[in-house]
C-alpha cells in the first residue's frame, strides 16, 4: 500500500519524503533490524508514556517533563551504541537508501536529494541528513514491524487453537 508523500521543513528547506521501493524498504528494515528491540521497545515506550502523561495531567511542571525527556535520552543510549557498531558501508548504505526517496523543493520543483548514491546538495549537513533519514525510517519501518507483529500474533493464535496432544 503506498504511503502518501509528507512535506517537512529541515534546516530552512522544504523536503518531500516519499516512499522507498519494496526491495529498498525491505533491505533497510533488514539492515537495521538488530536495532529494533531498543529502538521500538524502549524509546517508543518512553515517548508514549510522556505523551500520555502530558495529555492526562496538563498541570505537570515543565521540570517533570524535562526529567522524562532526560530518561528518554538515557534509554536511547543503547540505540546509539548499536548504531555506532555498524560498519561505515552499512551505515552509509542505510542513509543513502533512505535519502533516495527524499526530494528538496527548489523554487518551482523538487529535486532528488540522492541520485545513484551521490548527494545532490552540498549544503545538507549531518544533522539535517540524520533528521531526514530518521523520518524515512519511521515511515518505512512502521509497516514492516506491523506486518511482523501480525504474523507473530497469527502464529500465537494458531498455536492456541491447536488441539492438545494426548499422552
Amino acid at each position: 500500500m503506498p504511503i502518501a508523500p509528507r512535506i517537512v521543513s529541515v534546516g530552512g528547506h522544504e523536503y518531500r519524503i516519499g516512499q522507498l521501493s519494496c526491495f529498498d524498504s525491505l533491505h533497510v528494515a533488514r539492515s537495521i533490524s538488530f536495532l529494533a528491540p531498543v529502538f521500538v521497545g524502549e524509546v517508543y515506550g518512553q515517548i508514549l508514556k510522556l505523551l500520555e502523561a502530558s495529555k492526562v495531567r496538563p498541570d505537570v511542571p515543565a521540570a517533570k517533563l524535562l526529567d522524562e525527556i532526560v530518561d528518554i535520552v538515557r534509554v536511547s543510549e543503547p540505540f546509539l551504541y548499536r548504531i555506532s557498531m555498524m560498519d561505515r558501508a552499512a551505515f552509509e548504505g542505510v542513509v543513502k537508501t533512505c535519502l533516495s526517496c527524499v526530494e528538496r523543493h527548489d523554487g518551482r520543483s523538487y529535486g532528488r536529494v540522492v541520485i545513484d548514491g551521490q548527494m545532490m546538495y552540498a549544503d545538507i549537513d549531518a544533522p539535517a541528513a540524520l533528521e531526514l533519514t530518521l523520518d524515512v525510517l519511521v515511515r518505512e519501518i512502521r509497516p514492516f514491524f506491523s506486518a511482523l507483529c501480525r504474523q507473530g500474533s497469527g502464529a500465537e493464535q494458531a498455536a492456541s487453537t491447536r488441539p492438545a496432544s494426548g499422552p
